[in-house]
């Protein structure tokens, strides 16, 4: 019995950094004492995606509570100009009486996704005035961390971007350059920033995807809000058919190894468990896929488990270059995607090492993502972004190879055509 008082004992005294409420209203409510105010603290949102550090003794109260919320970015409008790369947060420190005081100021850091160097900077709402004002921040484009200092005790927050200025020009082939010919079921060459079709065959037919399935599940595990450093208990339910690596039920391994070996190896094993790391059930999971692909105006596109083995995940080549355009706009998709080989341990101390499907990595194109597929109902499938030295970006997908070097041979094709015989 006494054991237990003590086992008690101890876990309220680490209760900060492990306990808190849970109110329909504010989502996640961490609760500080004084004794825990007296040294410094760094409190998370549920996402994770929002970080408050407190110094030691910065806080003369007996008990504060800090409260989190993610905030409807449709209640505060977003200024001409901007678009919102955070979710719109808001926090709140306070007690019952309100009567603490603020002797220095709280450190906040906000996690945001972007693929440009564009200004940025934390914003917050102001009532008063019913728009957004900006903050004084530090921008960690490496990192994407967004980092303000504040001795303001709630505020509504985002990081906005500018959007360039510059109009987007479509390109335009060149005068008597006729198209390609390829041999696989279907394909498409599209100019990513305007959606332009610069090569089209059979493009608007639905084929099935296989392992090029996987770019739309890295992108929804990724906007889950998930931490990549977070670790996963392999599950038996994790296994699957194809193409997989030696990972066996009880290993450990942290969610971006698990991403990496899914979109480097394409290692079906790899890729169930890390959907299944996002909590979401196989249906659920599912879900989110078809209504992301919908989302980017992938119409055609059909979604029924993260792997690419069912053969009725399908969309015709050219949603599929949506899917992949806007997954592509994650960096860390397009890191791993273009990485040739990567290696790690597990918790246990399991060396897993991976070689990248892509070969068109091995070439001197300017690759910027790519993604293999193969299953026995379609063939062999690729898709490669890339881009030219002027910085225009176009990517090719191909359906339906009957060999790995027919699909890269036409994968490689196109692109050298579109950057060859099309102008901006």
């Amino acid at each position: 019995m006494k054991k237990k008082l003590l086992l008690i004992l101890g876990f309220l005294l680490i209760l900060p950094n492990f306990g808190y409420s849970k109110v329909n209203d504010w989502g996640l409510i961490h609760n500080l004492s004084s004794t825990d105010l007296a040294i410094s603290q760094q409190i998370f949102n549920k996402s994770k995606r929002v970080k408050i550090k407190i110094p030691a003794n910065l806080i003369d109260a007996e008990q504060i509570s800090i409260k989190f919320k993610k905030i409807a970015k449709e209640e505060h409008r977003i200024p001409t100009g901007y678009k919102a790369i955070s979710n719109i947060y808001r926090y709140e420190i306070s007690n019952e009486t309100d009567d603490f005081v603020l002797l220095g100021k709280v450190k906040i850091l906000l996690k945001f996704n972007s693929q440009t160097f564009n200004k940025k900077g934390v914003f917050y709402w102001d009532f008063d005035e019913n728009r957004w004002n900006e903050l004084k921040s530090r921008i960690d484009d490496k990192k994407d961390l967004a980092i303000i200092k504040t001795d303001i005790e709630d505020l509504d927050i985002v990081v906005l971007e500018k959007k360039n200025k510059t109009s987007i020009v479509e390109p335009t082939k060149k005068a008597g350059v006729s198209d390609p010919d390829i041999y696989s079921l279907g394909g498409v060459l599209m100019d990513v920033k305007s959606g332009k079709i610069m090569y089209c065959k059979d493009c608007d037919r639905k084929m099935t995807l296989a392992s090029m399935t996987k770019i739309l599940t890295s992108n929804i595990v990724l906007e889950s809000g998930i931490d990549l450093n977070k670790i996963y208990t392999y599950q038996p339910w994790d296994d699957a058919e194809g193409q997989s690596v030696w990972l066996s039920v009880g290993d450990r391994i942290r969610i971006e190894d698990l991403l990496y070996t899914s979109l480097v190896k394409s290692a079906n094993n790899a890729t169930n468990a890390l959907a299944h790391a996002t909590g979401m059930s196989d249906a659920n999971f599912a879900v989110k896929m078809n209504e992301k692909a919908k989302k980017v105006g992938a119409n055609s596109c059909t979604f029924y488990e993260p792997t690419g083995l069912d053969w009725r995940n399908a969309c015709t080549p050219k949603d599929y270059a949506k899917v992949a355009i806007d997954a592509l706009k994650k960096y860390k998709i397009m890191q791993a995607s273009t990485t040739k080989s990567y290696s790690y341990q597990t918790l246990g101390g399991k060396t897993i090492s991976v070689t990248n499907t892509n070969s068109l990595l091995n070439s001197n194109l300017y690759i910027l993502g790519g993604k293999t597929g193969y299953l026995p109902e379609i063939g062999m499938n690729l898709m490669t972004k890339a881009r030219d030295k002027n910085n225009q970006e176009i990517i090719a997908v191909v359906i339906g190879a009957s060999t790995y070097y027919q699909v890269t041979s036409e994968v490689e094709k196109l692109l050298r055509w579109g950057f060859n015989n099309w102008t901006w």
